[in-house]
């Protein structure tokens, strides 16, 4: 029967006493880490308060694979801080500096510009069709820290990146080639 057999057996030996107990501890420790979760963003005021930096846009203050700790106040975006915001229609954060903000006196609203430190334009380009400044809702967070993790944030974004690409080919009927550093 081989290690299959020796596998069901094995299996079979372990009590419910034992199931239960590893169980309930799975349980306990995926309940804590939500709820550390959810204290951080109460804390912070964001919904995700901690995001992976995923292009070299923001080089050299920010490379791929950092870790950003975010903060969202009421005070309105001021120029120069670094952000993290949606675009709609796009499901993955962006990391740039504001650029230009335009205050509306008699609300206090801001509507900010931003751009990657490392790239030749502003980000007008990545904002939905025809929109040329961000709102209070596209802005996740302002960046107040960060960690530098790069061997393991690398392995997560090539994760990611096959992952995208395998879903492109799937809608496109092409078989899936391997991972690039550049696709």
């Amino acid at each position: 029967m081989g290690w299959i057999g020796e596998t069901v057996d094995s299996i079979k030996s372990i009590k419910i006493r034992q199931v239960l107990t590893q169980a309930v501890t799975l349980g306990m420790i995926v309940t804590s880490a939500l709820i550390i979760w959810k204290a951080l963003m109460c804390v912070t005021g964001t919904e995700s308060p901690v995001v992976v930096v995923l292009s070299g846009s923001m080089e050299p203050g920010f490379k791929r694979g950092d870790i950003l700790f975010l903060h969202m106040t009421e005070e309105p975006i001021r120029a120069g801080e670094i952000v993290v915001f949606n675009v709609d229609g796009r499901d993955i954060p962006i990391v740039h500096r504001a650029i230009k903000v335009h205050e509306r006196g008699n609300t206090g609203e801001v509507d900010v510009l931003t751009k990657g430190d490392n790239n030749d334009v502003d980000d007008i380009g990545l904002y939905a069709d025809g929109q040329i400044w961000l709102h209070r809702q596209h802005i996740m967070g302002r960046a107040v820290g960060k960690a530098y993790h790069q061997v393991y944030t690398y392995r997560c974004i090539g994760f990611a990146r096959y992952n995208i690409q395998r879903l492109r080919q799937q809608t496109e009927k092409k078989p899936v080639v391997g991972c690039g550093s550049g696709s």
